[in-house]
């Protein structure tokens, strides 16, 4: 069992106060950073999805530290299947594509990158996922389709035909993307 692995196996349950511990171990050894993605984003690890959740925390505490694996992180995006897992890593996407905080680091993207964040979102928003991971989806291609402009008219086109269909937190989301859109195009 690796360092990382005995940290993550300090994750007795959800509660915040583990995630915390284990997320600020790995905040105090930076040197731990890869091996949590590459477990975050490993749907044979068993430790994927507590490795996911901590990613996320150490990623809003600290976005940059992700900087250097950028590329690994947008090519593993598409192997995540575990919704517990997904929720975090769409979570993170949209915070690397976000440029609303100014606290938020603007994070250099390769076009490939992007493209992969985009690929991997508009699979979450159209396969049968969760509500948080399709609004995070959602925000990422939103905020995305400025660069990417087809992306518009398709995001557009999936959440009208979705609406009837959603749960009232994907419609009250869907909703506002939509808004957003509308106001875009008026300009």
């Amino acid at each position: 069992m690796t360092r990382l692995e005995s940290i993550l196996s300090g994750i007795i349950n959800a509660k915040r106060v583990y995630r915390d511990n284990a997320a600020n171990e790995v905040l105090s050894n930076p040197e731990l950073i890869e091996e949590l993605i590459m477990l975050a984003l490993n749907s044979s690890s068993l430790f994927q999805i507590k490795a996911a959740w901590i990613l996320e925390l150490v990623f809003l505490a600290k976005p940059n530290i992700i900087s250097p694996y950028l590329d690994y992180f947008c090519t593993g995006l598409k192997s995540v299947k575990n919704e517990s897992a997904l929720r975090s890593i769409s979570k993170i996407c949209r915070g690397i594509v976000s440029k609303k905080n100014e606290n938020q680091p603007n994070f250099i993207l390769t076009t490939t990158q992007k493209e992969r964040i985009v690929e991997a979102s508009f699979d979450w928003l159209i396969s049968d996922r969760k509500t948080a991971t399709q609004a995070f989806a959602m925000d990422s291609l939103y905020f995305l389709s400025n660069e990417f402009t087809w992306i518009k008219d398709n995001l557009r086109e999936i959440l009208q035909k979705d609406i009837p269909l959603k749960s009232p937190g994907y419609v009250s989301h869907a909703r506002m993307i939509l808004a957003k859109l509308e106001k875009e195009q008026k300009q």
